[in-house]
């Protein structure tokens, strides 16, 4: 049992006790006020922080699309400088083939001079069976003077093989299979001997003179002119 005066002391206490409590209990109810601000507001670190994430997540992808934009123009100048380069070697190709082949103003001036010279287009154009052969051969003699001069002035000609006509000779790997034509059976591929049965001939350089390119008109695919003697009147 508590004496009086223990009991006036108690009551201080309670007091003491209830002011306490109130107390414990604001400061339970502050920190929960501000737990809740805290919640619902970030700290400024924070939203800094995660926008910088961001920015640089951003500029990471920026920098990824930059980066295929320029390789996808090297690539369009490199495409375009490839077609640029086959553009260039198709029209050296069209020159080349041009001046490597045999124009139709070319041909009609070798004509022309054989004509002019051995009167070769009237001796091929003739039928000579009719004629014997004291007269074949003199015509033949001065066909062969005047187109042998052509061919002399205008080409330099050469034999296309070295070795003798009907001798032996081995044909070895890497020839030329356009420098000679073979008769008989031939082998699948080299070494095999053959007999030369011609020699043949190949161009060095060609001369002919240069004229103005044939036309459409028929005037002027004349090789040569017809002949004709004036009768005095």
């Amino acid at each position: 049992m508590f004496a009086p005066e223990q009991l006036a002391n108690l009551g201080d206490i309670g007091k003491l006790s209830q002011i306490a409590l109130y107390a414990v209990s604001g400061y339970f109810l502050i920190e929960g006020i501000i737990g809740l601000k805290v919640q619902k507001q970030p700290e400024p670190t924070r939203v800094m922080q995660t926008a910088h994430d961001d920015f640089l997540h951003l500029r990471e992808e920026t920098d990824q699309l930059a980066a295929i934009v320029r390789e996808s123009k090297e690539r369009e100048h490199e495409l375009l400088a490839a077609l640029e380069e086959l553009r260039e070697q198709s029209t050296e190709a069209q020159r080349q083939l041009a001046e490597a082949s045999p124009q139709h103003d070319e041909v009609i001036s070798l004509l022309s001079l054989l004509q002019s010279r051995g009167r070769f287009l009237d001796f091929v154009s003739q039928d000579v069976s009719k004629y014997d052969d004291a007269h074949i051969g003199r015509v033949a003699r001065y066909v062969q003077q005047g187109c042998s001069a052509v061919m002399s002035e205008h080409f330099e000609m050469a034999r296309a093989h070295d070795s003798n006509e009907g001798s032996q000779f081995t044909i070895t790997n890497g020839y030329d299979p356009r420098s000679i034509r073979f008769s008989g059976r031939v082998p699948e591929r080299p070494p095999f001997a053959a007999k030369l049965i011609h020699r043949g001939w190949k161009v060095l350089s060609v001369k002919l003179p240069k004229i103005i390119p044939i036309s459409e008109t028929e005037a002027d695919r004349i090789i040569a002119p017809a002949e004709a003697e004036v009768i005095a009147a």
